[in-house]
């Protein structure tokens, strides 16, 4: 019963604090299962600790929740045994109704785009707060826009954040055009990591 308590809380913990937000759905379901399976007592010590490795190595979880999203990516192109990405990266189901408007899906690969464009390319810090991890200026400016639209899609037919520009349509898949200097970089981070995956 404890056990279970323990897992609870500590799911909440990652939920509330808007560090899902930086995971990627593998990521997340990984944590969940270890939750289940074998969580940590949830008590300061454990709390703690888990919260400064999280913060001491978050360049190294945001570049395999890189990794993981690439790979859901239908867009993605091998070259050279490698994944990269491509000028458009196209996601599935990256919205939804809310009300009389739309949501944003969190955990269908485009936060962790967001969030790695905007630590890496654009050079911001993750920013954490009393109430939890600010989230990236993209993700929330998106995610305003889409909320504000009041469910009219031709409102979000284009939308151009910083160089970017995303395309929403009826089938709640989203369009996104990356300029070819973040192509770039984000490609030249994939190539000098030692996690990239083979093909």
């Amino acid at each position: 019963m404890i056990k279970t308590v323990d897992s609870s809380l500590w799911v909440l913990v990652f939920n509330r604090l808007g560090i899902f937000g930086s995971m990627s759905q593998l990521q997340i379901t990984q944590f969940q299962k270890q939750c289940k399976d074998n969580t940590l007592p949830f008590d300061r010590e454990h709390i703690e600790g888990t919260l400064r490795h999280l913060f001491d190595n978050q360049e190294s979880m945001l570049l395999e929740s890189l990794l993981d999203t690439i790979q859901e990516f239908s867009t993605a192109y091998v070259n050279n045994n490698r994944q990269q990405f491509t000028k458009k990266i196209i996601i599935e189901n990256a919205f939804n109704p809310y009300g009389e408007s739309y949501k944003l899906s969190a955990h269908e690969g485009l936060q962790s785009l967001l969030t790695l464009i905007w630590r890496w390319v654009l050079v911001n810090r993750t920013v954490i707060e009393t109430d939890g991890v600010k989230q990236s200026g993209l993700w929330r400016n998106l995610e305003e826009r889409v909320q504000n639209s009041k469910g009219d899609l031709e409102e979000l037919n284009s939308i151009t954040l910083l160089g970017i520009e995303f395309r929403f349509f009826k089938k709640r898949t989203l369009h996104i055009l990356l300029p070819e200097s973040m192509i770039s970089i984000l490609n030249d981070r994939l190539a000098s990591s030692r996690m990239l995956p083979s093909m």
